[in-house]
């Protein structure tokens, strides 16, 4: 029983440790736009809820995957953690969205 405890807090803890926030800027069809994400255990959580999975992560960069109920699109994203920069796509073949990308501040 001790050994699951140990464990959980374990995961609970590693958690806490890693919760950084990303907020970036870019601009998209000539309006200033936002890209907010915030480390929830294992995922990322956007600001209007929506969350993205981690695939890999390490020194350098994170990989993202989003897929929401209702469509169609696969949506990547790539946070460089030492040029504090994201980009992002919508993949969705002959319909791909447009690259974004931007610089961000780091909140850790």
């Amino acid at each position: 029983m001790s050994v699951f405890l140990i464990g959980f807090l374990s995961l609970i803890s590693l958690g806490v440790v890693k919760s950084e926030t990303w907020i970036c800027r870019y601009e998209h069809q000539g309006k200033k736009k936002s890209f907010v994400r915030y480390r929830k255990g294992f995922e990322f959580v956007s600001d209007y809820g929506a969350t993205s999975e981690i695939l890999n992560e390490n020194a350098d960069n994170i990989h993202l995957y989003s897929f929401y109920t209702g469509l169609d699109n696969y949506y990547a994203a790539f946070l460089d953690k030492k040029n504090s920069m994201f980009s992002m796509i919508a993949l969705n073949p002959g319909k791909d969205s447009a690259l974004i990308s931007g610089s961000c501040i780091i909140n850790d």
